[in-house]
C-alpha cells in the first residue's frame, strides 16, 4: 500500500490491485473478502455499504474517467472512547473502486498503528501472486 496525503491534508492508503492479480471481479466480492475479517472480530462493529457511485450518478454528478462502480464499507472499530476527539476519526470507511482492469481500495489512515496495520493486511491478502 502506498501512503499519500490527499489535499495537503489527509493521510490516505492506497493500492492498485489488477483484476488478475485477485479471486474478485467486482466491487462487491472485494467487499464480502473484507467483511469476513470484519464479521470475524468481535471489537469491529459492521455498519454498512454506501454505494458511492450510484448515489452519485442518481444525482447527476460527476465520475473520474474509468470508473465502473464504486462503494465504500463502513465499520467501527472501537473498545474504548478514550478521549474527546476520537469520534471525529470514527467510524471507519474502506473505500473500492472498479476502474475495469483493476480495483483501487482506499481507506484514511487511522490514528492508531496496530488498525492501520490490520487494515493494510486485510487489503493485501486480496491479492494473489
Amino acid at each position: 500500500m502506498e501512503r499519500v496525503i490527499y489535499k495537503d491534508k489527509y493521510p490516505v492508503l492506497e493500492l492498485d490491485i489488477a483484476k488478475t492479480r485477485t479471486k474478485a471481479r467486482s466491487v462487491d466480492e472485494i467487499i464480502a473478502a473484507l467483511r469476513q475479517h470484519i464479521d470475524g472480530n468481535p471489537a469491529i462493529a459492521y455498519l454498512g455499504i454506501f454505494e458511492h457511485y450510484a448515489h452519485t450518478m442518481s444525482l447527476g454528478g460527476a465520475v473520474a474517467d474509468g470508473v465502473v462502480d464504486a462503494k465504500n464499507l463502513l465499520f467501527c472499530f472501537g473498545k474504548t472512547i478514550p478521549d474527546l476527539t476520537v469520534l471525529a476519526v470514527r467510524p471507519r470507511s474502506i473505500g473500492i473502486l472498479d476502474l475495469g482492469d483493476h480495483f483501487h481500495i482506499t481507506f484514511l489512515e487511522p490514528p492508531q498503528d496496530g488498525v492501520t496495520r490490520q487494515l493494510v493486511s486485510w487489503c493485501e491478502a486480496l491479492i494473489e501472486d
